[in-house]
């Protein structure tokens, strides 16, 4: 009896994991169409601007149980030929190295799209100490502290994406353990070949689940 409602409350954690990650990352992929960059850009909406310098400003460094490292997010100040970027832009650091210069010019005019994020709330100190930092070289020269361009957006929809069909795949998993109990039908190496997958999957979601907030 124990074991039957441990395989439930699995199942139902699972399928719920996964509905919600398929969800956010189907929906976050399918976005079309942009608009261009401003200051009141909103959450959520897909923008674009061109870039003619950038340099990197702000790192987020991601680690799981606080040693294993995930990831690290790059945060760019940038300027467009109308002037600073009210928002500071997240992408990769080969983007970076890609498309500008040691002196932070782009090699060309580099057009740059992605969502409107929120910022971690965790964050908001360093962001103030930033902008701080920024307005003692110009004082009309700020970022949003609430809010950024996120140039990686379609990665992180489909790591969602991923992750959501592993924990679908640990619900189907559980399925059929549950089943072959009642039944019998299963044989033992196909049962330890579905705890392992569990396992495996598992680990798979969460690595992904931790690795999608650094891109």
């Amino acid at each position: 009896m124990k074991n039957k409602f441990i395989g439930i409350m699995l199942l139902i954690i699972a399928v719920a994991w996964a509905v919600w990650s398929v969800f956010t990352g189907v929906t976050g992929l399918a976005k079309s169409g942009s608009e261009l960059l401003s200051a009141s850009s909103q959450k959520g909406t897909i923008c674009e601007t061109k870039v003619i310098f950038a340099t990197e400003i702000f790192t987020v460094e991601h680690k799981m149980n606080f040693i294993l490292p995930i990831g690290t997010e790059h945060y760019y100040f940038t300027m467009s030929e109308d002037g600073a970027s009210p928002l500071l832009i997240k992408a990769s650091r080969e983007w970076y190295d890609k498309n500008f210069g040691a002196d932070g010019m782009a090699k060309q005019p580099v057009t740059v799209k992605g969502e409107i994020q929120s910022h971690d709330a965790r964050n908001y100190a360093k962001l103030s100490e930033l902008n701080s930092k920024l307005q003692q070289i110009d004082k009309n020269v700020r970022v949003s502290q609430s809010v950024y361009l996120n140039s990686m957006y379609k990665t992180h929809y489909g790591m969602r994406l991923a992750m959501g069909l592993l924990s679908l795949s640990v619900g189907v998993a559980v399925l059929i353990l549950m089943r072959s109990y009642r039944s019998g039908n299963l044989s033992g190496g196909a049962a330890k070949f579905l705890v392992i997958w569990m396992i495996v999957a598992v680990l798979g979601a969460i690595v992904l689940g931790f690795a999608s907030n650094a891109v």
